[in-house]
């Protein structure tokens, strides 16, 4: 009886505590910071944004309470991050064709650059005096140039220190950031726009008689 008393008390505690501390559902709307020029050369180039992490789960926003604090996107992630790097695209100096994955137009397309969102994550430290939370992003560049390929990966994190715990809109703009930083890496990287903006020869593979 007083194991069956202090099992339902545990569970009351548990159910006390989700009720203060619960999942949230944050949307995503990275903004790609570019310093503009002409590195695109008027070149056209098909992008597409693909979300390819393999844990939704960004984070839990309790680590003791776990998964029933997590953290996850809303839909729409894909679609507002193709937005972004399409703007800064062209503020490079782009022609921008902006395609959904698995579309017909990426395929083909002389200059394609798929943009792939690897990770997201989001660790809290509660504990700590004020509390810190430490956002994270991985972002994949893999272009395509008449037949040459060239693939570069992008990885940011930051801490934010705040008093009281987080709200929802305090950790949607802290992923937003973050990934936008990692985004913006991407955009902005010489390697990769110079890459994209040359005039390639497709190499012909020559077989003996």
């Amino acid at each position: 009886m007083h194991t069956m008393k202090c099992f339902v008390i545990a569970a009351l505690a548990l159910v006390l505590a989700s009720c203060v501390m619960s999942g949230q559902k944050v949307e995503l709307s990275p903004q790609v910071r570019s310093e503009g020029g002409d590195g695109g050369r008027g070149k056209e180039i098909v992008v597409t944004v693909v979300d390819a992490r393999a844990n939704k789960v960004i984070g839990v926003r309790d680590p003791d309470l776990g998964r029933l604090t997590s953290i996850t996107a809303v839909d729409g992630l894909e679609d507002n991050a193709l937005r972004a790097v399409a703007k800064g695209l062209t503020e490079e100096g782009f022609r921008v064709v902006a395609a959904p994955p698995g579309t017909s137009v990426a395929a083909d397309a002389l200059r394609h650059l798929t943009v792939e969102i690897v990770a997201l994550g989001y660790k809290a430290d509660l504990d700590s005096v004020p509390k810190t939370i430490t956002c994270s992003a991985e972002v994949r560049a893999v272009a395509q140039n008449n037949g040459h390929g060239l693939e570069r990966t992008f990885k940011v994190s930051g801490d934010r220190k705040v008093v009281l715990t987080p709200s929802e809109a305090d950790n949607e703009s802290a992923l937003a950031d973050i990934l936008s930083e990692a985004l913006t890496n991407a955009v902005s990287d010489y390697e990769l726009t110079s890459f994209m903006s040359k005039e390639m020869l497709r190499t012909k593979k020559i077989e003996a008689n």
